[in-house]
């Protein structure tokens, strides 16, 4: 599918015209990248202003309460009236019936945006709807992201929007982009070991306002951002997701999705969760064929593809080659490859010829490779002699493939250590 991102020009004649970037637009680039920051709530906003502090942002702090006159080590404005000037973001720690007559003030006051932590809006059901649908009306054009929505990273700009002080903040060139509409999933990437490299991770919560597709449409004129890496219980407005996409294919970003709701069940959960409202899946499916969007099965896959990304060389095509040690594995690749981009072609003759002088007389060659090595030896190739297999897995990526991947077994020590110095496998 990667090969189908630039060739989206005819998905994006067949849309709607795209309106004129408007304040909304504008306003969710402010909250992105603020200068300064309002943390409307009490004294659980104290781990919250520690985590922004600690994210490295050099913008003003304004904590906003009716009766508290310090939070933090920071004076503490009665109301979002009293504030300097409108902020850029602000991050409401506050019940879901007092959200929002606070939006409509900074709606009022000029300010950007808002990250609404509170929950209690539409995954209610008709019991929230009305306040939900309230809250959407008193917005006008500030950007608010939720409600129910756990919080915004932006390890490019320094900002942490986040209800505690959970991680230690990095700081990033480039990277990937986490759009979420579940906050646990989030939760999980600032201190993720997997090696994604997620530079901006936002909750969408409930997606009363602002949604995928705004975040999308924005982050698609950011340079540093590398890939879009969405899971996503409701695209939101489908027509609006669709020239978002378009957009990112055009530039050649990817954007990776890994959508619940398959099955009647997850949908009825998904529902309870972010009042999302679930489109049948076949539909999904056509409309991500369509935008060009990767859609993956698991969490697991979602980082991976994510992290295939992000590398310096991005594969120009689908031939590919597997080495292993196990014959039994050769038809576990294939079986497991089946259906998808590898395609498994074979070895020009002149390398074919070369790795055969090469191998055991008891081996062949064939893709998937098992160059089956000597488990000992200083003139054969054999697992302790690294020289001949380094001239054996350059003989091997010399053929032209796009992708080269091996599976081999890590040994480690008694204790679960590390391999010992030397290893091949190291």
């Amino acid at each position: 599918m990667l090969e189908d991102l630039p060739k989206q020009d005819a998905v994006a004649a067949a849309l709607p015209p795209d309106p004129a970037p408007g304040v909304r637009r504008r306003n969710l680039k402010r909250l992105l990248a603020p200068r300064h920051v309002a943390m409307v709530g009490g004294l659980g906003n104290i781990p919250a202003i520690e985590m922004l502090r600690a994210s490295g942002f050099r913008g003003e702090i304004w904590p906003v309460h009716p009766t508290r006159h310090e939070i933090a080590g920071l004076p503490a404005f009665r109301s979002v009236g009293d504030l300097p000037e409108g902020p850029d973001a602000a991050f409401l720690n506050v019940p879901a019936r007092a959200t929002v007559d606070i939006v409509r003030d900074l709606a009022r006051r000029g300010g950007g945006g808002a990250v609404c932590y509170s929950a209690g809006f539409s995954e209610l059901g008709d019991k929230g709807l009305s306040t939900q649908r309230a809250l959407v009306q008193a917005a006008q054009d500030l950007a608010v992201l939720g409600p129910n929505a756990n919080g915004l990273l932006n390890c490019l700009d320094h900002l942490a929007l986040w209800p505690v002080q959970s991680h230690r903040p990095r700081q990033m060139e480039k990277g990937v982009a986490i759009l979420s509409s579940s906050g646990g999933v989030l939760f999980n990437y600032p201190a993720s070991q997997r090696s994604v490299p997620a530079a901006i991770m936002a909750a969408v919560g409930n997606q009363a306002q602002i949604g995928f597709p705004d975040l999308i449409d924005v982050l698609v004129d950011d340079p540093r951002i590398e890939a879009i890496g969405m899971f996503a219980e409701s695209i939101g407005d489908p027509v609006a997701f669709s020239r978002a996409a378009a957009r990112a294919a055009d530039r050649g970003l990817p954007i990776v999705a890994l959508k619940t709701g398959r099955t009647s069940g997850s949908a009825a959960l998904a529902a309870t969760h972010s009042g999302a409202m679930i489109a049948p899946d076949d539909m999904i499916d056509a409309l991500f064929q369509r935008c060009g969007v990767i859609r993956v099965q698991s969490l697991p896959e979602l980082d991976e593809t994510l992290k295939m990304l992000t590398v310096p060389l991005r594969p120009g095509g689908r031939k590919t080659v597997a080495l292993t040690i196990s014959g039994g594995e050769k038809a576990l690749i294939l079986d497991t490859a089946d259906g998808l981009a590898p395609e498994f072609t074979a070895f020009p003759p002149q390398i074919r010829a070369e790795l055969e002088d090469q191998i055991p007389e008891y081996a062949s060659v064939s893709n998937p490779f098992d160059f089956n090595p000597y488990y000992s030896g200083e003139n054969v190739l054999a697992m302790d002699n690294r020289p001949a297999l380094e001239r054996c897995f350059r003989t091997v990526f010399s053929a032209g493939y796009d992708i080269a991947m091996m599976l081999v077994s890590i040994r480690t020590d008694d204790a679960g250590g590390a391999p010992p110095p030397g290893d091949i496998y190291t």
